[in-house]
């Protein structure tokens, strides 16, 4: 059947996250501003970020978690009052789609006529379940700046076979149907500059919620260079997203973004959100150079991490004299057999090491990233990366437990060995916050947790009274 679109609402549904974790964040949804920009011109656009919206209002959940984000009464009005043709809701984790499915009841509620569409890792790993719900009528996978488009001409034109690579639907006799992704936007500067101006910039760029200190500077943003992860770390599903192929713009385009940015807003800081910001070296330098040659006042930081097996010491000083001032630097293991043979990241740890002396050698700030509790490791050598967290004094540290999250290769061994924790499944990941889910002949989800509590008191506050301060001021904001 045949429907006409006139509006859009696009949406990032309420964030769930434990009660007594003080780090709300909050950023520009960048990937609803790259879909909005290749379509504004065509459709009347509401993007509506119901976290951002409803930042301080905190909801119980259930023990130890809480909603963040506007009541449920506020989304199926703001649904109502636009009343959209299509509905599309981005999930940013595959921890969070509880409350994504929920604001596809709301949306039906409110809009019984309207196309409700998921994005994002959630339904690029696990399709089935999101289309099980009745409210969610299509899903795009992975990258949807061309995918999402050709849907929306499908569904105008009620001509299903139509439906693009990368899209999942309900045909006629409600059977799923899944496009699988396959095709890659090759050249991304192709597409236009993500529509800010759709977004409640004033409110984003102000923020001290962005990452972990806050800004240096303000107003400060996010920008995306490139897309892709050619590293095959099992713990993270990237690839499902962007793919493993390294595609990036060009110097010429970040810095004309980056231009606009100072010229439009008044940015003063820039955190780049890339997963592979240094991957291309020449890029990486001609970007930080280009910086600097256009005379551009701002500071900048890399809060995703930075990929330390791409780096060498003329980068990180050109990186010092664009303005960098704080890099996160994702070690994941200190320990080298556990990188090679069982994360399967391309990391030479003694390379690394001199990489984050040089990094302080400089005066920019370090965080270093580790990951503990993979199955094949052992607590020998999680002792060992806690060792090498220590030995390479960074200025904190960060431990996370390791999550076999659906679509990576930890969770598929996982499954394989039988080393989910008793009574693991889906919503252990929603509501099993700062926990283990992996126990094998090496470890229990206890001993990993005992191991990150100690270490990163030990290394963030007993090491360092000034650390300790800084740390304990963050906290309390």
């Amino acid at each position: 059947m045949k429907r006409r679109i006139e509006r859009i609402t696009l949406c990032v549904p309420p964030l769930l996250m434990p009660s007594d974790d003080a780090v709300k964040r909050i950023a520009p949804p960048l990937s609803l501003a790259y879909l909005a920009a290749v379509i504004e011109n065509d459709f009347t656009f509401d993007i509506f970020d119901s976290v951002m919206e409803g930042f301080d209002i905190e909801e119980p959940v259930r023990d130890l978690v809480k909603r963040v984000g506007v009541s449920d009464d506020a989304i199926r009005e703001r649904f109502a009052r636009f009343m959209p043709d299509v509905i599309g809701i981005s999930v940013g984790g595959t921890d969070q789609y509880i409350t994504a499915h929920r604001m596809a009841a709301l949306a039906r509620e409110a809009c019984p006529e309207a196309v409700v569409v998921m994005g994002g890792i959630y339904p690029t790993t696990q399709p089935q379940k999101a289309l099980g719900d009745p409210n969610v009528d299509m899903i795009a996978l992975g990258e949807a700046d061309t995918t999402f488009p050709l849907m929306l001409s499908a569904i105008e034109s009620g001509d299903f076979s139509a439906m693009p690579d990368g899209a999942g639907f309900k045909n006629e006799r409600g059977e799923i149907v899944i496009n699988p992704k396959t095709e890659f936007i090759e050249d991304i500067d192709s597409l236009p500059m993500p529509a800010r101006h759709l977004l409640r910039m004033d409110l984003y760029n102000n923020t001290d919620r962005s990452y972990r200190f806050g800004p240096l500077r303000r107003p400060h943003t996010s920008v995306i260079t490139s897309r892709g992860c050619p590293a095959k770390c099992i713990f993270c599903g990237a690839r499902h997203m962007m793919g493993r192929k390294y595609r990036a713009h060009s110097p010429a385009r970040v810095l004309d973004e980056i231009g606009g940015l100072i010229e439009n807003y008044g940015i003063r800081e820039i955190a780049f959100l890339d997963d592979n910001l240094t991957w291309d070296r020449e890029r990486a330098a001609a970007i930080f150079d280009g910086i600097v040659e256009r005379g551009y006042d701002l500071t900048w930081m890399t809060p995703n991490g930075i990929a330390l097996y791409a780096l060498d010491d003329s980068l990180i000083e050109k990186m010092k004299a664009s303005g960098c001032y704080s890099v996160y630097l994702a070690f994941e293991s200190g320990c080298q057999e556990v990188l090679s043979k069982v994360v399967h990241k391309p990391l030479n740890l003694e390379k690394a090491r001199g990489f984050a002396r040089r990094f302080r050698d400089l005066g920019i700030e370090t965080t270093g990233m580790f990951v503990i509790g993979f199955p094949g490791e052992t607590l020998e050598q999680v002792e060992e990366t806690v060792k090498f967290a220590e030995q390479i004094e960074c200025d904190y540290v960060s431990f996370s437990i390791a999550t076999p999250y659906p679509g990576t290769d930890m969770y598929d061994i996982c499954e394989r060995e039988g080393y989910f924790t008793d009574g693991f499944c889906d919503d252990s990941l929603v509501f099993g916050f700062g926990v283990g889910h992996v126990k094998t002949r090496d470890f229990n989800p206890d001993d990993i947790l005992r191991f990150r509590k100690e270490a990163w008191k030990r290394i963030n506050f007993e090491a360092d009274p000034e650390k300790r301060k800084k740390v304990e001021e963050w906290l309390k904001r």
